[in-house]
């Protein structure tokens, strides 16, 4: 399936929903950006999240539960509060028009724009699927040791990250088991008032970054 096309995923949603109650959904497609040009990443991981959200809603009972999985980078995108607002409650049909013309050319920077947006609209989602039951959060992981990870630590901006990792407070690579930790404890009941906001999960690195940006 294509997460950026929403009839893609009213299927995929079609599908599960023959299968029974939906209690917990996890999203995390997605594309980095050595993995694909600039304009499929912004459709890709702006797009999708959106699409998920809202065509696995009408499955929605109390308890269900949807984390998306968004990214450290989200937190260094540079927007304005005017702007995060029109990217909070655009239509999803109108979200790349409100985005507005951005440097293409600037991979890593479209990537951190993609994943603030997906911080902005799982906020928004929180209210919809609230009224169902059910709860909306994002993780945002650091530098994590998945195939994708290593392939941006290899073909990306490797001493960049090299440099995150020299920075933060925990000293080490993440791992899928710590991610999979977190989702597994914000889908559970322990975690039941919790909805609409995001969680890092990057060893603390992002404050270290806010830290020498000033």
């Amino acid at each position: 399936m294509d997460v950026s096309d929403r009839a893609s995923v009213a299927a995929l949603a079609a599908g599960a929903g023959s299968l029974g109650t939906l209690r917990t959904i996890v999203h995390t497609a997605g594309l980095s950006p050595t993995q694909a040009d600039a304009a499929r990443v912004l459709e890709v991981d702006t797009l999708g999240t959106d699409h998920v959200l809202a065509e696995f809603l009408d499955l929605v009972i109390d308890g269900t539960v949807a984390v998306c999985i968004a990214s450290m980078a989200g937190y260094v995108a540079r927007l304005t509060p005017e702007r995060e607002h029109a990217l909070a409650v655009a239509p999803t049909d109108a979200l790349l028009d409100t985005l507005g013309p951005i440097n293409l050319d600037d991979f890593g920077g479209t990537y951190c724009i993609a994943k603030r947006i997906n911080q902005l609209r799982v906020e928004q989602a929180a209210g919809p699927w609230g009224k169902r039951g059910g709860r909306v959060v994002s993780i945002s992981p650091g530098i994590i040791s998945t195939p994708m990870g290593r392939q941006e630590l290899e073909e990306g901006d490797g001493d960049q990250m090299e440099g995150m990792l020299d920075i933060s407070p925990v000293p080490r690579i993440g791992t899928a088991e710590d991610i999979a930790s977190a989702v597994a404890w914000l889908a559970s009941a322990e975690a039941s008032f919790i909805s609409g906001c995001d969680l890092r999960v990057d060893g603390g690195v992002t404050g270290a970054i806010r830290g020498l940006m000033g």
